[in-house]
This record gives C-alpha cells, sequence and structure tokens, in this order.
C-alpha cells in the first residue's frame, strides 16, 4: 500500500511540475509576431504585398546572416530581409537570398509546416473583385461557411503562398 501511495504521489508531483512549466512559459508569450517567408523574386513579392495589399514597409536591408552561416554552415549567407505591416500590427518578413541560391521546393496544401496566411477583412466580395482586377491567382471562390459564421476565398502571392481572405459574418 505504501509503494502505491509512493507511486501515486510521484505521479501527482510530477504532472503538477509539467503543469506548471508550461504556465510559467506561457505567461511570458504577448502574441505571435510574425511569418516569415522566403521568396526567389523580392520585388515581385513586395509589389504584392505592399502595393497589392497596402502592407507597410518597415524593414528593408540586405545583410550577412551568421545564425542561418552558421545553422546552414556557411560562411558567407547573404540574403535581404525585408518586414511589412499588416493592419492590426501583424508583420510578415520577407526573405530574398542572395548566397546561397538552392532550388526552392514548393509547399503543397498537406506538406507539414507553414500553409497559409489568414487575413480578415471587412468586406470579403469587394476584396474577391478588386484581388481579381489586379489578375491575382485565386485558388478557391468565396464561399460562406454557416458552421463557423465566416466566408472565405483564397489566393495565392507571386510565389505561390496561399492567403485565406476571411470576413466573420454576423451571428
Amino acid at each position: 500500500m505504501r509503494k502505491l501511495i509512493f507511486i501515486l504521489s510521484l505521479i501527482f508531483c510530477t504532472a503538477a511540475f509539467a503543469i506548471q512549466q508550461s504556465i510559467s512559459i506561457r505567461q511570458y508569450i504577448q502574441t505571435i509576431n510574425h511569418v516569415c517567408i522566403i521568396v526567389p523574386n523580392m520585388d515581385r513579392t513586395l509589389h504584392f504585398y505592399r502595393d497589392i495589399l497596402g502592407f507597410k514597409l518597415i524593414k528593408d536591408n540586405t545583410e550577412s546572416n551568421a545564425i542561418i552561416s552558421k545553422e546552414l554552415g556557411l560562411s558567407n549567407v547573404k540574403l535581404r530581409n525585408v518586414f511589412l505591416q499588416a493592419p492590426g500590427g501583424f508583420e510578415l518578413q520577407v526573405i530574398q537570398f542572395y548566397h546561397p541560391k538552392e532550388n526552392l521546393k514548393k509547399i503543397t496544401m498537406t506538406s507539414i509546416g507553414y500553409n497559409h496566411i489568414g487575413i480578415g477583412v471587412t468586406d470579403l466580395q469587394k476584396v474577391y473583385q478588386l484581388l481579381k482586377a489586379q489578375h491575382v491567382k485565386i485558388i478557391a471562390s468565396p464561399i460562406i461557411k454557416k458552421s463557423s459564421a465566416y466566408a472565405i476565398f483564397f489566393a495565392q502571392d507571386p510565389d505561390g503562398n496561399r492567403i485565406e481572405f476571411f470576413q466573420k459574418l454576423a451571428s
């Protein structure tokens, strides 16, 4: 009986410690700040996010990056690093590598990892029409998801990254 009590106490203490650790980390997290995408043509990407979608350019510099150099095991990584800010404060980091230049692989809708960027809008039909007029590739026309009270459609940026535009519907 003592062994059982000891084992149960040990399990309880271990579980309590694990819960405390996750809570102690969570209390320091403020928000998700940004998403980073890698692109082959920065100017084309900037035209889309800055000129068509209206994101504000907040940083644009060419740099050698020691962290990425170390991760890749190279001494001369050079890249263009751009930060754009969407309405509401969310940031999109866009990187174009000058060296090394690798064959970039496309990510599919079912790949593990990045899937899409979600952008909330006030008038989904108007955004849909404006993007079509700019010849932005639409990959799924607007649909209403009554179960979640949202209307959505998907488009692609110039590099094929998926963007979900959504509007919360009145309940």
